[in-house]
């Protein structure tokens, strides 16, 4: 039996008069009564035959795709995926043209980029993002005219994509190494010599620092929680990335200068506001199956070392030391980059993930207070950088991502010369109290760089 035309268009009609005599009210009426609409708009798109039956069907059909397209724009404005000048262009755009399918495949673009970028946004994650966007790009790509069927399965798909997921906060037990506070610090700065002493050095101590282990406390999965933390908020933030290298190319030096560093500096211009120039002064390869890295000897100009997992809660640099570093990797132009602001920020990933052992923690740095910084001179060869290490204390807020996959990025910061943001992130790895031993070992690879913003005087 076929749909009745009298019922379809009276359920045309009652949209069509509600929408365009008052946007304001449709938009109360979406959120007054979201399975009205939508129930109305879906029925009417189930059955485009009888629509073609009626004369000047085209006109219908063309005020059914602008209903339905002003519904998604709506709901996009809330999830706030577009800006509502945005959402009034593209129900324009739509009384112009009558066909969403460019317009939707620009939002379909978006909702995958952001979905990459922010996972957090979205009750799908890693591969389940992958599959949906595809599916997407599937119906954009229809050889057929673009159906109202078409059209109300791709709203389903960006309402998932961007569906908020339940607040079911995920925590995990474990403890952070600490520095051990001693009143030696009173008179004498902390220090950990990283070469050889000579044989007739007055002072044969190659450190006076020690660490001990803190108690267990709650550490928060990011996979949890419905706002992921921001970089300039929070001192820190995870991204997707997928990089060109395979897991192998990470040991191979001449691939990471010459593929990851670029594609490191792109998502660093991508994510950070402001980007003028970016230095890359260092980066690493770590073994957690290696020797533990705190107190020992390694060589720091090999990235390939294979150093084990940093254990004791710590931000890369003090501020000093950050200063210093720029003048130490670029002294022709320190004095003017310097006038700008400068940020060092840190990109860590697994090589071998998903993660089972000694994962990244990451420290909200607004919870440290000044007295819980502790600043430290780290001797090598050709100069002393420094390194702030982290007290215990309570009200410190700790997040971790379980599972971490090889395309899941940590980008954090260990200085920003800008007093408005968060400056840094005391980071450490740690074993979780559900980790098993017979996990394996994690392999990740960190880059430093200095990024810069030029001064506007």
């Amino acid at each position: 039996m076929g749909f009745p035309t009298s019922t379809l268009l009276s359920l045309i009609g009652e949209i069509h008069q509600s929408y365009f005599a008052s946007p304001a009210s449709y938009r109360r009426l979406i959120k007054s009564e979201p399975s009205a609409v939508q129930g109305r708009v879906s029925l009417a798109a189930k059955h485009p035959s009888a629509l073609e039956a009626i004369p000047s069907a085209t006109f219908y059909l063309k005020e059914l795709v602008i209903l339905q397209k002003a519904e998604f724009a709506i709901k996009a404005t809330d999830a706030g995926i577009m800006h509502p000048q945005e959402a009034q262009r593209a129900t324009a755009e739509a009384r112009t043209t009558g066909d969403p399918k460019p317009w939707a495949q620009q939002i379909m673009t978006k909702a995958s980029q952001d979905a990459r970028r922010q996972p957090w946004k979205s009750s799908f994650a890693g591969q389940e993002i992958n599959m949906l966007c595809p599916q997407a790009a599937d119906i954009i790509r229809a050889v057929a005219p673009f159906s109202f069927l078409n059209l109300s399965l791709l709203i389903s798909i960006v309402e998932r994509v961007y569906q908020q997921p339940p607040h079911q906060v995920i925590m995990e037990r474990g403890a952070f190494r600490y520095l051990k506070w001693q009143d030696l610090y009173t008179i004498e700065k902390p220090f950990q010599v990283l070469i050889d002493l000579p044989n007739d050095a007055e002072d044969k101590r190659q450190s006076n620092i020690e660490f001990y282990d803190g108690p267990e406390v709650d550490i928060t999965d990011v996979r949890g929680i419905t706002h992921g933390p921001e970089i300039d908020t929070h001192g820190f933030t995870y991204l997707q990335h997928d990089s060109c290298l395979e897991p192998g190319h990470f040991l191979d030096k001449g691939m990471v200068q010459s593929k990851y560093l670029p594609e490191c500096e792109v998502l660093l211009r991508h994510i950070l506001d402001g980007v003028d120039e970016v230095h890359f002064f260092n980066w690493l390869v770590r073994d957690t199956s290696s020797v533990p890295a705190e107190g020992k000897q390694v060589d720091i100009n090999d990235p390939l070392a294979r150093v084990g997992a940093a254990r004791v809660a710590h931000i890369d640099q003090t501020f000093e030391s950050a200063v210093d570093r720029v003048y130490l990797e670029l002294p022709s132009k320190a004095e003017e980059l310097l006038q700008g602001r400068l940020r060092l920020i840190n990109l860590w990933r697994p090589i071998n993930g998903p993660v089972e052992s000694f994962p990244l923690a990451l420290c909200d740095g607004r919870t440290i207070s000044p007295d819980a910084r502790v600043e430290a001179d780290r001797i090598r060869r050709k100069y002393t950088g420094g390194t702030t290490f982290v007290l215990e204390e309570p009200g410190q807020t700790w997040y971790y991502l379980s599972q971490q996959q090889n395309n899941e990025v940590a980008m954090f910061k260990n200085f920003d010369s800008d007093d408005d943001v968060t400056k840094y992130a005391p980071h450490c790895s740690f074993v979780p109290l559900s980790q098993d031993p017979s996990n394996r070992p994690r392999q990740s690879i960190e880059v430093r760089a200095l990024v810069f913003t030029y001064s506007c005087t």
